[in-house]
């Protein structure tokens, strides 16, 4: 005789398998936001050397149509990568956090990772550097957002640069 859970008819295993199918389901679902956290790093990593190694045309091209219709390329580079420039070459970058979701204040349902790092540019006390990325219609994942604040908490800059390090 089968006994039954509740007045559904479901039984013990029945509930059971369903269960293990549960678990399985957000093990692979948690798999596969891990790959798409990964997928999203790589670009923002490619992406922030671009930056770094002043190719503005090549990281441009890799931003989001969101960035590119409120930036020209022209735009962009005068707006973003001179102002980046004065804070020097990078010392440290450390990824501190890459977070995924499916809505970001201001934009549109879709596939985002928010990659925030731990930067020490050579000119500046060390900085967040937040990218934000977006899986485009193409499949394509593109950087939708940039931004550089100072950590939470850190004290105001006294206006000299941050110490030379002496790593090369």
């Amino acid at each position: 005789m089968t006994r039954t859970l509740f007045s559904t008819g479901w039984t013990l295993a029945s509930m059971l398998g369903l269960a293990g199918a549960l678990l399985f389901g957000t093990a692979a679902a948690a798999d596969d936001q891990a790959a798409v956290v990964a997928a999203a790093t790589v670009q923002a990593e490619q992406w922030l050397g671009e930056l770094d190694s002043h190719r503005y045309a090549e990281n441009w091209e890799q931003t989001a149509e969101v960035l590119k219709q409120k930036f020209s390329e022209e735009a962009w580079t005068r707006e973003v990568g001179r102002p980046r420039e004065l804070l020097g070459r990078v010392l440290i970058r450390e990824q501190k956090q890459a977070d995924y979701s499916t809505l970001v204040p201001g934009g549109q349902p879709g596939k985002y990772v928010m990659v925030v790092y731990l930067t020490q540019f050579a000119n500046t006390t060390p900085v967040l550097e937040k990218v934000l990325v977006k899986l485009d219609d193409d499949g394509r994942w593109r950087i939708a957002g940039y931004d550089i604040a100072r950590p939470p908490g850190a004290a105001a800059a006294s206006g000299s640069p941050a110490r030379p390090s002496t790593k090369e």
